[in-house]
């Protein structure tokens, strides 16, 4: 069935009001404290108080209140486009899966966003925002570019495999009912959609076994990974050192991963970091762009799978580590409110050089 959204109960409602509480707390008590954050703390005043915000909301409300009050990400798709003037499509794909159209599919370029949010919460204004700018920014080069969002099941309702089954079906789509080759696709993820834009270049290379093929008749124009979620395991050192530096949480990862995960086992299609480097031999991409920031929960293991996939793929790579910039900020720099930084610029600039 296509995503919906969960009801909740009157004591479900009365929680949440904590949540807000709690929230507002941590809000007023950053507010004062963060001037002393030291080192250890984000790299500006504003980005500490976010942040931290951030992380007390998401870590005391429920997955189920969280979605609530999100909606579905067709209601995100929907309320934008309405709100921008723009034109609206949506979708029905194979596999009870929607996915929405943000441009013209004749555009020479189409990006395929696979969104992030811990595979528990939907496409954001900030995945639109953010794609929408960058049309806006393609149409003064006279670059023509357009984005198809897929609507996958979140968790958890949806549950490993269910959401590579879902991308596989959105690119099938692209290249088979829309007709658009290969070479003009560009497969786009931020965290949690970059481990599944890495689960359906796997799934590319050597097929999943409860998944039907998908065949390409040429190799996708490009890849852009931002701030990929590459493993589910929290023993490296920057999930420590950048613990009150970024807006993840520890506890919070912990709760979405092992929700999508459910009761599989760990594979190199959900865990991209566990496929060494032959894994990825004969990737079926033109050119690939990664994006972490220095300040991010993930960026080591970020590090350490870009050393797997350079392996045989380090002449078409760029990488990008922006000093100071935490998780997925091309994302959150329009979510948020900052001006664009290193990340987001160098996304744009990429996409706009190939399109």
């Amino acid at each position: 069935m296509t995503a919906s959204t969960p009801t909740l109960t009157a004591w479900d409602h009365a929680k949440f009001a904590g949540v807000m509480c709690q929230t507002l707390t941590t809000l007023l008590t950053s507010v004062l404290t963060a001037g002393f954050r030291g080192e250890s703390g984000a790299s500006s005043y504003k980005r500490h108080v976010i942040y931290q915000t951030f992380r007390t909301f998401t870590r005391t409300n429920t997955t189920k209140q969280a979605q609530a009050a999100a909606g579905t990400s067709i209601d995100a798709y929907n309320a934008f486009v309405t709100k921008n003037g723009l034109k609206a499509e949506v979708v029905d794909l194979a596999n009870n899966t929607r996915g929405a159209w943000l441009g013209d599919k004749s555009a020479d370029t189409i990006i395929l966003w696979l969104h992030g949010g811990g595979y528990a919460l939907p496409l954001g204004v900030g995945h639109l925002q953010l794609i929408h700018e960058l049309m806006l920014a393609g149409r003064s080069k006279d670059r023509n570019v357009s984005c198809f969002f897929l609507e996958y099941d979140l968790a958890p309702e949806g549950v490993y495999p269910r959401q590579l089954t879902q991308a596989a079906a959105a690119l099938q789509y692209l290249t088979t009912t829309a007709g658009i080759p290969p070479s003009r696709i560009i497969l786009a993820g931020d965290s949690a959609g970059g481990n599944l834009s890495l689960g359906l270049l796997s799934h590319l290379l050597h097929p999943h076994p409860s998944i039907a093929p998908v065949s390409l008749a040429t190799p996708l124009k490009g890849v852009v990974l931002v701030s990929p979620w590459v493993t589910f395991d929290q023993s490296a050192a920057a999930m420590k050192a950048n613990a009150y530096k970024d807006l993840l949480d520890g506890l919070v990862l912990k709760r979405w991963s092992d929700a999508f995960m459910g009761e599989a086992a760990v594979d190199n299609y959900n865990t991209p970091l566990a496929a060494g480097g032959e894994w990825w031999k004969g990737l079926p991409v033109g050119e690939v762009l990664v994006l972490a920031g220095t300040d991010e929960v993930f960026v080591g293991d970020v590090g350490a799978f870009v050393g797997h996939l350079k392996v045989h793929n380090g002449n078409k790579m760029e990488v990008v580590v922006a000093k100071g910039e935490a998780h997925d900020m091309p994302v959150l720099d329009y979510l948020l409110g900052f001006a664009p930084g290193e990340q987001t610029q160098a996304f744009h600039k990429w996409v706009l050089e190939r399109a």
